[in-house]
């Protein structure tokens, strides 16, 4: 169940940190890839509602050679990584969309793989489920 201000859908993106040979690190790590998240943002009837949608993409060069190699290689130092993720100039927020919704004419919403499906609104509170596509 969600209100205004309420997070329905938050994903984390990520993917296996690779190896000299492209493969998946043996350790298990992992790179932060970004991610999609869908809030109720206003209610503008006591049919209609709005999601706001945040997807943010990272890009890494990162591999396990850069994130060990301070123990792959004794007594020297670690090389700083940075990430670069372009959300924007300078110090805005990530890039929002706004989505209104009928719930009379709309019981479903598909984001990033996964359907969000309304079960009910009555005009406050939104009562929803998440399904994988």
């Amino acid at each position: 169940m969600a209100s205004v201000g309420s997070v329905l859908f938050r994903m984390d993106k990520g993917s296996d940190l690779p190896n000299i040979y492209g493969k998946a690190d043996i350790y298990g790590g992992k790179i932060d890839r970004g991610f999609t998240e869908v809030k109720v943002v206003s209610i503008d009837s006591p049919t209609k509602f709005k999601l706001a949608i945040t997807d943010v993409n990272k890009a890494s060069t990162e591999t396990v050679l850069d994130r060990y190699e301070a123990y792959i290689v004794p007594n020297r130092p670690a090389v700083k990584l940075s990430t670069v993720v372009n959300v924007g100039a300078g110090d805005q927020a990530p890039p929002v969309q706004t989505v209104s919704i009928d719930y009379e004419k709309v019981k479903m919403f598909a984001v990033a793989g996964y359907l969000l499906k309304f079960n009910s609104f009555d005009g406050i509170n939104l009562t929803y489920t998440v399904e994988k596509q």
